[in-house]
C-alpha cells in the first residue's frame, strides 16, 4: 500500500514515524490512497458522453464491483468510524456530489438527500454481500442496486 509515495507495508515503525506526524496522519493517507483507487475505477467506468441515468447505472455497478473485488479496502473505507475532527470533509465525500449531479431532481438539496439515500442502500448491498456471501440472495447485487435506486428516485429500474 502506497501512501505519500511510501510502501507502508514495507517500512519499519521508525520509518513511518519519520514520514507521518502521527498514526492518524498515516491512517488518513491510507484512506486517501484507497479513495483514489476507488475514484479511478469509477472514472474508468463512467460513460461521460451518455445520459445521466446510464452514467448513474454504470457508476453504481462499478462501486459494487469495487466492493466485491476489494472487500478489505471497502471495509476500511466504509465500515470504520470517521477520524475525529473530520467535519464531513474527508476524502471521498466528493463522490456524493458526483452522484447527486446525476439525479434528475431540480432541487439541489433534494438531489443531495437522494444521493445519501442511494449511498446508504448501495452500502447495504455491498456490505451484506461481503459479510453474508452464502445468504439466499434472490438476485445479483447490480439488480438489487437498480431496484433500490428506482425506489429512491422514481427512475426506471433499467435492465
Amino acid at each position: 500500500m502506497q501512501a505519500h509515495g511510501i510502501d507502508v507495508a514495507q517500512t519499519t515503525r521508525a520509518q513511518r514515524e519519520h514520514h507521518f506526524a502521527s498514526q492518524d496522519a498515516l491512517n488518513y493517507a491510507v484512506i486517501a490512497e484507497l479513495f483514489g483507487r476507488l475514484r479511478a475505477d469509477l472514472d474508468a467506468a463512467d460513460p461521460v458522453d451518455q445520459a445521466p441515468a446510464d452514467r448513474l447505472e454504470a457508476l453504481l455497478g462499478a462501486y459494487l464491483t469495487w466492493a466485491e473485488t476489494h472487500p478489505g479496502a471497502y471495509q476500511l473505507l466504509f465500515e470504520r468510524p470517521d477520524p475525529a475532527g473530520d467535519e464531513g470533509e474527508g476524502p471521498g465525500l466528493d463522490l456524493l456530489d458526483r452522484l447527486a449531479r446525476l439525479l434528475p431532481d431540480p432541487d439541489p438539496h433534494a438531489r443531495h438527500a437522494a444521493a445519501l439515500r442511494i449511498w446508504c442502500a448501495l452500502h447495504g448491498v455491498a456490505s451484506l454481500r461481503i459479510h453474508k456471501p452464502t445468504a439466499p440472495w434472490a438476485t445479483d447485487p447490480h439488480t438489487d442496486a437498480r431496484m433500490l435506486v428506482a425506489a429512491i428516485t422514481g427512475l426506471p429500474a433499467g435492465t
